[in-house]
């Protein structure tokens, strides 16, 4: 007589993060705990999560702080959903879950992964990273040159022009290096190089901000 196999179904995590810290929690086991928001805290957190059927591992998007822990999954091969905070704070709303700390936050995160059961992203790719990290540092250099040129007009050219000038010089040397990168990625993905074909397409629609829709847009 055959052996009939029980179906083992998957636990659901929530996972709220950090700058500093990363709590989590197991819907379906009732287990929370907290770990540190950097690489020996991820390994552990997935050292732990691997002992289980992960259906899926949900975090809200922050910005950045999420992604370490993303990526690390996604290589473990453990199903990740970056949801909207908007969207679990109107899950909180409809469940009237109003309380807020990060242990409270992380199980309602998993009680929204585990009732609504949000799509599952696809893996993103080294060069997808690579294109994001660059788009993020572009906007970073270019917040930097804004500033300096406000600084220069505030204290005038007459004593530290030359200074200002090799500061400028340099950050547009930094920014045309990474355009250069970014170019060189977006080369690689058929989609983006498409993407970007049209947006160029748009009148007033610059490098810029193609680069900016590019990486910060699914």
């Amino acid at each position: 007589m055959a052996t009939i196999q029980k179906r083992v179904p998957g636990v659901n995590i929530g996972v709220n993060v950090g700058k500093y810290t990363l709590d989590i929690h197991i819907y379906e086991r009732g287990v929370y705990w907290q770990v540190d928001n950097s690489t020996e805290g991820i390994r552990a957190a997935l050292n732990r999560i691997g002992r289980y059927k992960v259906s899926r591992l949900v975090v809200e998007a922050t910005g950045r702080y999420e992604f370490d822990l993303v990526y690390a999954a996604y290589d473990r091969g453990i199903p990740v959903v970056i949801a909207k905070p908007s969207a679990v704070r109107q899950f909180a709303r409809d469940t009237e879950q109003l309380a807020k700390t990060d242990k409270i936050d992380a199980r309602v995160i998993a009680e929204y992964a585990a009732t609504v059961k949000p799509r599952i992203r696809s893996k993103i790719s080294e060069n997808i990273r690579n294109l994001k990290d660059l788009s993020v540092r572009r906007r970073q250099l270019m917040e930097m040159r804004t500033k300096e040129l406000n600084r220069q007009g505030i204290m005038g050219m007459r004593r530290l022009g030359a200074s200002y000038r090799r500061h400028l010089k340099q950050l547009d040397k930094e920014i045309t290096w990474v355009d250069q990168q970014i170019d060189k990625a977006i080369d690689k993905e058929s989609e983006w190089a498409d993407r970007k074909e049209v947006l160029s397409t748009v009148p007033g629609v610059g490098n810029v901000l193609i680069y900016t829709l590019l990486g910060d847009l699914p």
